[in-house]
This record gives C-alpha cells, sequence and structure tokens, in this order.
C-alpha cells in the first residue's frame, strides 16, 4: 500500500537584504515528491530592503503558487507566530531563507516516518561557513532511535526538525530578535513529547552571510534578553532542556560579552546552577564541549 504524500508547511522569516532569499526558487525541485507551503513572514525591514524584496517575491510567487506572503513584523518571534496561524500541513519546519534544505531527504523521511508513532523527526545537519562544512550530528542517539527534546538541547537548532501540527497548539514563540526558537522548545518539552532521531543530513545551515543575526553587534542584547525569558520559564517549570539551553546562553555572555555582560552571565551562571540544582547541566554542557548556537 502506497502511503499518502505528506504535507510540509515551512515557515520562513526574511530579514536584511533580498539577496538572503536567493536560494528559496531552489526549494522547489522537479523531482522533489512532498507537497510544500512555504510562507514568507517579513520580519523588521526597512522601507527600501522591503521594496526590492517585494519585486524578488513577487517573480517567486508567479513562478511557485506554493509561497504565500505575510505582514511585516518586528521579530523572528513574532513573524513565526503569524506564520502558524496560516500554516496548513501535517508537519511543519522552520528554515530560514538563506539555508539549503535538502528536500529529496526530508521528503524520504516524512514518508518513512508517517505511519510511526513520532510527534517529531530530527535530523543531522551541515554548518557551512565559506569554504569550511561541519556535520552536526547527535552523538547520543541512535539511528531511529525514539528521543525526547531533553535528549537534543546540545545542539538544538530548529531548522534540524520537523513537528507535527498538532503538538504546536497553544505554544507561541516569544517576541525576541535572537533565542526565541530555543525557548519555544524549551516550552514544547515541558509536554513531554517523543521525536525520531533520523541520522540523515537534511539541511545545510550557511553562517558568516551578512545580515545574520549572529553577525550583529547587537547580538549579546539580543541573547542577554533571551536567557532573562528563559530564567522566567525555569522559575515557573524547571525542565532540563531549559537548564542546559540557559547554562549554554550564560556561557556565550561570559565568553563573547563586554565585561558587564560577562558579570551577568557568570551571576546567572550560578543562579541556574545553584538555585535549580543544575550541577550535572554544567557538567555535561562543559565536558562536552557544546558548540554555542543561535539564530541568524
Amino acid at each position: 500500500m502506497t502511503l499518502e504524500k505528506p504535507k510540509l508547511s515551512v515557515i520562513v522569516p526574511v530579514s536584511g537584504k533580498p539577496d538572503r532569499i536567493m536560494f528559496l526558487g531552489s526549494w522547489f525541485s522537479p523531482t522533489n515528491i512532498i507537497h510544500l507551503e512555504v510562507i514568507i513572514i517579513e520580519d523588521n525591514l526597512t522601507q527600501e530592503t522591503k521594496k526590492e524584496l517585494d519585486r524578488q517575491l513577487l517573480e517567486l510567487c508567479s513562478q511557485y503558487s506554493q509561497i504565500r506572503v505575510v505582514g511585516n513584523f518586528g521579530n523572528p518571534g513574532d513573524a513565526r507566530n503569524a506564520g502558524l496561524t496560516k500554516a496548513t500541513g501535517d508537519w511543519i519546519a522552520f528554515w530560514d531563507s538563506d539555508d539549503l534544505p535538502n528536500l529529496d531527504t526530508v521528503a524520504e523521511i516524512l514518508t518513512e516516518v508517517e505511519s510511526r508513532e513520532s510527534d517529531f523527526i530530527y535530523t543531522d545537519f551541515l554548518i557551512k561557513r565559506g569554504s569550511s562544512e561541519n556535520l552536526v550530528k547527535n552523538k547520543f542517539a541512535a539511528e531511529n532511535q525514539i528521543v525526547d527534546l531533553s535528549l537534543v538541547a546540545l545542539e538544538p537548532g530548529i531548522w534540524r526538525f520537523a513537528f507535527r501540527r498538532g503538538i504546536l497548539e497553544g505554544i507561541n514563540f516569544p517576541s525576541l530578535r535572537m533565542g526565541e526558537d530555543q525557548i519555544f522548545m524549551t516550552k514544547l518539552e515541558l509536554h513531554k513529547h517523543k521525536g525520531r532521531y533520523v541520522k540523515r543530513n537534511s539541511y545545510i545551515y550557511r553562517k558568516g552571510i551578512m545580515g545574520q543575526l549572529t553577525e550583529n553587534q547587537n547580538r549579546i542584547k539580543y541573547l542577554e534578553s533571551s536567557l532573562s525569558e528563559q530564567l522566567l520559564i525555569l522559575g515557573k517549570q524547571p525542565s532540563r532542556f531549559g537548564k542546559i539551553v540557559a547554562i549554554k546562553q550564560s556561557i556565550s555572555l561570559i565568553v563573547g560579552g563586554t565585561l558587564s555582560s560577562k558579570l551577568k552571565g557568570i551571576q546567572i551562571l550560578l543562579k541556574v546552577t545553584l538555585l535549580h540544582r543544575s550541577w550535572y547541566e554544567l557538567i555535561y554542557v562543559l565536558v562536552k564541549q557544546t558548540r554555542i548556537t543561535g539564530n541568524k
């Protein structure tokens, strides 16, 4: 019996320069077997950037009926929330407009898991900065292992996930410029959903691109806001995922921040470790030498 092709809604905030959407057209491969819906949300655009971006999006929309464009919001969190209200797919993914997902691999994986009990899928991905590449795997899970979100907290990049639409109801992104995806997943982890790890590369995550938030001089300020929100959640409902994320972000402030940010990072790290009894999580992060990741 042939399984019905799964339908995937991809939510894509777009900010920065118009050239960040140059790869969008490549997502619609003639050989792609998945019914793909791409919801583009304009995010904090200047008038000049919006004008050029709208011109390019109009051209893309004329070629691909699956693309929908929604509003103009002030941050990626609000943009993604707007996308969630418009999504119609059985599965939801959150991708970046300047990255390169492997749609054939994604389609194969979704077809394989469609008949299995999985609330989400979680894959490997490739980080590309200039000519250098690094394949990121989950060293703590076996192929097709059922996992919960606490197991993926070391490398929680949201682009490597696809979620069943139903589990996202009632879960919102905070109104933040950075780290909103990790807070979203902290909230999601509290519901104890189970997913499946698939040991295949489904996504190329490009770094070092002009206009990305990780290249922004205000990124430490954005990270401080995210960490404050994370602490509020920990104060109400502590979780292993939330503790690991808070520890990672604190270390980021200590390593990359100004003197005041470093002191704040130390203060928060001590608070998370002592108040929430997170010695195990601290050792876990330090021993595994976790690469600190964030939004673009």
